[in-house]
């Protein structure tokens, strides 16, 4: 979703234009109802691009267990808007 955002153009038909902002406003939604911490992983992630590793170091986890929580995370995410589909 985030390279399609990168991605848009303004010369795009405005379907696809209507259909993308829906889908972004349903995975925001879904941002918007998981747990902080959950919200912080996938900020950190898919907005600041921190390696594993960094979000590790910035959240005071193991480097396997920031894995792990970001990818529920994103999970969590997909499975809200595949449902609301």
């Amino acid at each position: 979703l985030v390279d399609r955002v990168r991605n848009h153009s303004d010369d795009q038909d405005v379907e696809s234009v209507v259909a993308l902002r829906a889908v972004l406003h349903a995975v925001l939604a879904a941002i918007g109802r998981l747990p902080k911490r959950d919200r912080i992983l996938v900020g950190l992630r898919a907005a600041a691009g921190l390696s594993y590793p960094e979000i590790a170091s910035v959240m005071g986890m193991k480097e396997n267990a920031a894995r792990m929580a970001t990818a529920r995370a994103f999970a969590r995410i997909r499975k809200e808007v595949h449902d609301d589909e």
